[in-house]
């Protein structure tokens, strides 16, 4: 009997053999991987192209804040808790001003530690 177990895709078999070959003793996930790997280069897999896709289709490529269109729009994320496996509700989409303006009103701390703060936080209280 044949089990209907989903391939994975080749970038996820990449991922995987590259973080097997640095740290063969951790039981790696898709899930770990995506959270464990730098911000800049998990915003150039495939699964997030696929996750900022949909939030942009599903506003219909409006600004949520200010409804433009005519701008370069960006996915901003809410928290970063989740990250590797994001809710419609963990993004919004933002035209770069907007986008600006957030971020302008943020702490001045890197992403990557706002993200790994956040991240360690929610995993402790429970709610990621």
């Amino acid at each position: 009997m044949s089990r209907n177990r989903k391939r994975k895709p080749a970038w996820v078999k990449k991922l995987l053999a590259e973080q097997l070959n640095t740290q063969p003793n951790q039981k790696w996930t898709p899930i770990s991987i995506l959270r464990a790997m730098p911000y800049s280069k998990y915003l150039k897999t495939p699964y997030w192209k696929r996750r900022r896709a949909a939030a942009l289709k599903r506003v219909r490529y409006r600004c949520t804040k200010c409804g433009t269109g005519t701008t370069p729009l960006h996915v901003h994320h809410l928290t970063y808790c989740r990250l590797g496996c994001e809710r419609n509700i963990d993004l919004v989409v933002l035209c770069e001003n907007c986008h600006n303006e957030i971020h302008e009103n943020e702490p001045s701390r890197s992403r990557r530690g706002v993200r790994l703060a956040s991240q360690r936080d929610a995993l402790a209280a429970g709610a990621c």
